[in-house]
């Protein structure tokens, strides 16, 4: 940003003394500093508060064109050096503030005669605390010889370590009396480099959609970012291409620049995660399928676009894709897992044995549907009544509502329960008579241990049950009907089952 200026800003008021003298005056001004020498009206006058080293001899001003190469640059007045004294001459400006923190630029303008004399083995601007030669800094210079025909500017960039009141110097340093008899400058300036370009980066050129991204500025004091900010690093996350911008202000000179970076946003992947079928019964499978990326990883560590699960309970699944930018997204597809249903079946007869010829009811519980299968057989329902003529085995598969399946199998034991008159345990000591019976039948048991006697009906209905230490134990069956019942007596020591017909 250009910065304007007036030829001379003032910074304080002046005390002075005259224009010509030598003694150090107390007027400072501000930068810009601009000296074309229009204030000089006569010759080897000085401009307020400067001095030279030899005003009038080697150091001098004029007001109007001279001979040799005496001419100013810009309306009539200009300075210069004569060759007539070798060695090097000075002329001090009037104290300028100079402030730490600023890159200030400074310049002249000069010219010899056209014949391109080289006796001017220099001409440079310095810098110091006082109008002497005491701890100048060189800030510009030709580096070697001052020789030009016409106009030609000598310039440079400086700062200082601390700031204040500091005097320029404009040095001129002849090797000869001879050749070029004089030095002309004119239109002297420091100035502030108004900004540098702000140093303006980003820690990613391009990013995902949703990803955060770490903006930086330096250069400046203060900032002011399109998005309100105002610090000097801002985190920003775009979901388009966007353009951020930031104007950067420097406090002690005024100025102020900008700069814009454009961040480049790629989207992210719309990601599918699809489940075939979502709801499974425990033990089966499920085909996890993902869309709309390149390449996908899932939560449980396998890779591709399909995977297939057999999850134990109910889990979520997650899958990343990633598309040709390297972005990503995450879709969750939950497979529900419903339990297998717990089959019981239970005989009506008091054991899971039958004499042969003999009916029994099996029920089976624990589902809604049911289907047997025997003995290359098949019947449907929670009950079937069997006659086996030996020992069969009855496998049921039962469906529960959510239509998962499982399967038990019953052994069915069959007895020849021969010698029904007198019926003997396997051990011999229990005996149950007679058989078949009207009212009453005789159970002797051979001891007086404890035992449970059980009797029931063909249809599993308990008539009877009782605990007794009785060795012998009439049995009165006077009000059962007629038909067959079962009779189980159990202790520590056996358990026999026997079957029993009224008539």
């Amino acid at each position: 940003m250009k910065k304007s200026y007036s030829v001379f800003s003032i910074f304080i008021s002046i005390v002075c003394f005259m224009n010509n003298s030598k003694a150090q005056c107390t007027f400072t001004t501000a930068v810009p500093y601009f000296e074309t020498f229009a204030g000089v009206t006569s010759p080897n006058q000085l401009p307020t508060c400067w001095s030279a080293s030899n005003l009038g001899n080697t150091c001098l001003t004029h007001t109007i064109a001279q001979t040799q190469g005496r001419v100013s640059r810009t309306g009539n007045q200009y300075a210069y050096f004569a060759a007539s004294l070798v060695g090097a001459n000075y002329f001090y400006s009037q104290g300028i503030q100079l402030n730490t923190g600023v890159t200030y630029s400074t310049s002249l303008w000069f010219q010899t005669e056209y014949y391109g004399y080289t006796n001017w083995s220099d001409l440079s601007i310095l810098i110091g605390p006082n109008q002497n030669t005491l701890n100048l800094v060189q800030v510009a210079s030709t580096n070697t010889t001052a020789v030009s025909a016409f106009y030609k500017s000598v310039s440079n960039t400086f700062t200082i370590a601390t700031s204040g009141i500091y005097y320029a110097a404009i040095r001129a340093t002849s090797s000869s009396s001879s050749g070029a008899q004089y030095l002309v400058f004119d239109d002297f300036k420091i100035d502030s480099l108004c900004m540098a370009p702000l140093n303006l980066s980003a820690s990613a050129a391009s990013i995902c959609a949703g990803q955060s991204v770490s903006l930086s500025v330096s250069g400046a004091n203060t900032y002011t970012w399109n998005t309100g900010s105002n610090a000097t690093t801002i985190i920003v996350t775009p979901n388009i291409n966007s353009t951020y911008s930031v104007v950067g202000t420097n406090t002690l000179t005024g100025c102020s620049s900008s700069a814009s970076l454009n961040l480049s946003v790629n989207s992210s992947p719309n990601v599918i995660n699809y489940a075939n079928p979502p709801v499974i019964c425990l033990g089966s499978s499920a085909i996890l399928t993902a869309f709309g990326a390149v390449s996908y990883s899932w939560s449980s560590g396998q890779q591709g676009n399909s995977i297939t699960v057999s999850p134990s309970v109910s889990t979520s699944y997650s899958v990343i894709g990633t598309n040709n930018y390297g972005c990503t997204s995450n879709a969750v597809q939950l497979i529900q897992v419903n339990p297998l249903p717990t089959l019981t079946v239970v005989s009506a007869m008091p054991s899971s044995t039958i004499c042969n010829g003999d009916l029994d009811t099996l029920n089976a519980s624990g589902a809604n549907s049911y289907t047997w299968t025997y003995s290359q057989n098949t019947l449907l329902g929670s009950q079937i009544i069997v006659t086996p003529s030996v020992t069969t085995n009855y496998t049921v598969m039962g469906k529960d509502n959510n239509g998962c399946t499982s399967q038990t199998t019953f052994v069915l034991n069959v007895n020849g329960c021969t010698g029904l008159n007198h019926l003997l345990g396997t051990n011999n000591e229990i005996a149950v008579f007679p058989n078949p019976f009207q009212n009453v039948f005789l159970i002797s048991t051979g001891s007086y241990e404890l035992k449970t006697l059980v009797i029931t009906d063909i249809n599993g209905r308990v008539i009877l049950d009782m605990i007794t230490k009785e060795e012998q134990l009439l049995v009165n069956t006077r009000y059962y009907a007629l038909g067959i019942y079962y009779v189980k007596i159990s202790s520590e020591t056996q358990s026999q089952f026997f079957k029993m017909i009224k008539n």
